[in-house]
């Protein structure tokens, strides 16, 4: 039995760090949405907050703080600082019992889209504190509400295509609602 636990949360590890990968390459194809002035959502911090709400004990913080490195570096963001803010997001989650129902998830939706705003008002803080160019206020905004709109599309993703869902009842252990 532990075997087999172990075996599946190695696994999911595995899809959580491919599944950020890909994300990264698919920011990186020429979409064509900067031509037409569009955002693009940041989908790792959906996939991010979306995993860990479900399935903690399989994004654990050093893979994310890797994942995170890696978008820095390919997005050419200051290194380490959205890692931090990420990392950060993800911790605020991180064992926090999703319940059942329609109410549930849009107070989940809700959460996530709040947590996303005050960490981009926090990086534009820093590199305004740091007189780091940083992109203008209303790019922001509409990068917040991409991302927004984005989050439940990429929870479904995770939930009808990868199975990562919560665990049963059975499965979530008493103590601090972290997993058996």
């Amino acid at each position: 039995m532990m075997a087999g636990t172990t075996w599946s949360t190695w696994r999911e590890r595995l899809v959580f760090l491919m599944a950020g990968i890909v994300i990264l390459l698919v920011g990186l194809l020429p979409l064509g949405n900067a031509a037409l002035g569009l955002s693009w959502p940041d989908l790792l911090y959906c996939m991010v907050i979306g995993w860990v709400w479900r399935r903690p004990e399989s994004a654990p913080l050093p893979l994310i703080v890797v994942i995170g490195l890696l978008a820095d570096l390919v997005s050419g963001r200051p290194l380490g600082l959205w890692t931090l803010l990420l990392v950060l997001g993800s911790e605020f989650f991180r064992g926090r019992a999703i319940g059942k129902g329609l109410s549930m998830r849009l107070v989940e939706w809700f959460s996530a889209a709040s947590v996303f705003a005050v960490l981009v008002i926090a990086y534009k803080l820093v590199l305004a504190a740091s007189f780091s160019a940083s992109p203008p206020a209303s790019k922001l905004a509409l990068h917040v509400f991409v991302t927004s709109l984005a989050y439940p599309v990429v929870v479904a993703f995770l939930y009808w295509v990868l199975n990562i869902r919560e665990p049963l009842p059975s499965q979530r252990s008493r103590s601090l609602g972290r997993m058996a």
